[in-house]
């Protein structure tokens, strides 16, 4: 059952979480223990966590880690909810034990010519974030050790006298270019959510859009035997972690006795029996992993997200509608361009956030990002020049007027963007593809995803009326089959009148991508891999 906007994903989540009896297995990118839950239950993920834990169910939580050094902001947000997700275990005595957690580090490396650069710039990137951490502890002793112990990556590049940071003696730094992007929860082994959305505060945004921070997602709720293939998938990666987990730790100077004790308590989990795991190509839902991943029960290998994403886009004939928050792998311009040219009807409809990235702290655009930026634009010029009056490109704007504060960036005729996040293909009502990967290196390359591919006729068409209703409102005609009407004209007119009508009189969120700040920020780098962004 595919979730439309963080409200209904959480609830349903909550409900089945507040509900288990033995078992909740999590995957995330990142998870906010303090955020509010959207359902009607009291207080938030902590307190749903620690209420199932105090019943005795277990918790198996993998949460991404991050390169200390070029991404620290990351790296300490993760082992802050480490810390705080432990802290469940101490809260009541019922709740001992209950929750183990591990802060996964990608096992992607970066390549030689990688490596030189990093060490380059290592030096430079740590006295830095030596000065952020400086002002931020502010000459407080206590502050400064509470800081240190958020920071466990860089313990062996800074030190701390008193409430001051410095940096060590240089020393060989190894760069962690990939993450665990995936998004997935497994309850009692026989409900599971997979698809874009973490558990954090801006992800949360309801079908109406009038949040401070717009957001635009989906996710899916899964029953059935392919649950087994997304509990192979995590069981499998959870005790590779856990051996994996114990070797990092070790590898710390000993500061932090909590962390040392987690990792001699971590315990692998088994498999379910076989015969609950469905194959790739049978049943009506397949799912994708990237990088590949083989179950041990010998029944087959899912396919990689790259090959579900092309699969899927070849078997369209009429339409294509694709949702992501980046369009940067050249291979995807080449496989909607090649589906195009067998199939003259062909359409391809894509929606794109306003901006998929901030500008930094400092005010400015990072290289990676105006390169990423560049590989965005390219790509999208090149569906146009190959697919003319075939292709069509949107975004979502929000009912909200922009205010002074907002970014230039974040908005556009005179209101506050909605940001998509989301990841999905539509193909001709026949298959569909709901996951945490986008259309970039990467997901492709780097990053660990989760998609499920989703081939139920009926139910595929279903998803794709009820998601274009949400974003074309009462332009979406009752009876509107795409199959032997234009999409695409569908998607002009409804976008046409957003941008020629007054905020209040818009109907639904469609409007024209206009890339003109694109092309001014945009800009190719020699140094930056395409894989990276």
């Amino acid at each position: 059952m595919p979730l439309i906007e963080a409200d209904e994903t959480f609830a349903e989540m909550e409900h089945a979480i507040g509900e288990a009896e033995r078992e909740v297995l999590m995957a995330y990118w990142t998870l906010a223990p303090h955020l509010e839950l959207a359902s009607d239950r009291p207080g938030s993920w902590e307190d749903l966590l620690s209420r199932a834990a105090r019943r005795g169910v277990k918790f198996r939580i993998l949460l991404a880690d991050f390169d200390p050094v070029f991404t620290q902001h990351l790296h300490r947000n993760a082992w802050d909810t480490f810390h705080r997700l432990r802290g469940i275990n101490r809260s009541d005595d019922k709740a001992s034990g209950a929750v183990e957690v591990i802060c996964s580090r990608n096992p992607a490396r970066p390549n030689l010519a990688e490596r030189l650069a990093g060490h380059v710039l290592t030096p430079f990137e740590l006295r830095k974030v030596a000065r952020r951490l400086n002002r931020e502890a502010a000459g407080n002793a206590e502050r400064a050790v509470a800081i240190e112990q958020s920071l466990p990556g860089l313990w062996h590049h800074l030190k701390r006298k008193g409430a001051r940071f410095s940096v060590r003696f240089p020393r060989p730094v190894r760069a962690l270019p990939g993450s665990h992007h995936e998004k997935l929860c497994i309850v009692d082994r026989t409900v599971a959510f997979a698809g874009g959305l973490d558990i954090g505060e801006r992800r949360y945004d309801t079908a109406d859009h009038e949040d401070d921070s717009p957001w635009h997602d989906l996710a899916c709720r899964i029953e059935g035997p392919v649950v087994g293939n997304l509990l192979d998938h995590f069981i499998d990666r959870w005790n590779s972690e856990v051996e994996a987990f114990r070797r990092h730790v070790g590898t710390l100077p000993r500061r932090s006795a909590d962390i040392l004790d987690q990792s001699g308590k971590l315990s692998e989990l088994h498999h379910a029996a076989t015969g609950r795991h469905v194959p790739d190509g049978q049943g009506d839902v397949a799912v994708a992993f990237s990088p590949v991943r083989t179950p041990r029960n010998g029944n087959g290998s899912p396919p990689d997200i790259a090959t579900a994403v092309a699969e899927t886009i070849r078997s369209a004939r009429r339409f294509i509608y694709i949702e992501s928050q980046y369009l940067r792998e050249p291979a995807v311009v080449d496989w909607l361009t090649e589906a195009a040219n067998r199939h003259p009807e062909l359409e391809v409809i894509l929606l794109l956030p306003l901006a998929p990235e901030r500008l930094s702290p400092d005010g400015e655009w990072s290289r990676a990002t105006r390169h990423g930026h560049w590989l965005q634009q390219r790509n999208v010029e090149r569906l146009r020049e190959a697919l003319g009056a075939r292709f069509g490109v949107f975004t979502l704007l929000s009912r909200q007027p922009s205010r002074p504060e907002d970014a230039t960036e974040d908005t556009a005729l005179g209101a506050r963007s909605i940001y998509v996040h989301a990841k999905v293909i539509i193909a001709d009502d026949r298959m569909a593809m709901i996951g945490s990967a986008n259309l970039n290196g990467r997901s492709f390359r780097l990053d660990t995803e989760t998609a499920l591919v989703w081939k139920e006729g009926d139910a595929v068409r279903a998803f794709r009326e009820r998601l274009w209703r949400h974003h074309l409102d009462s332009a979406m005609p009752d009876a509107f089959d795409p199959l032997t009407q234009s999409g695409l004209e569908l998607w002009n007119k409804a976008s046409e009148r957003n941008n020629q009508a007054a905020i209040p009189d818009r109907p639904g969120f469609c409007v024209r991508f206009e890339t003109e700040w694109l092309e001014r920020n945009a800009r190719r780098s020699r140094l930056i891999r395409n894989r990276f962004v």
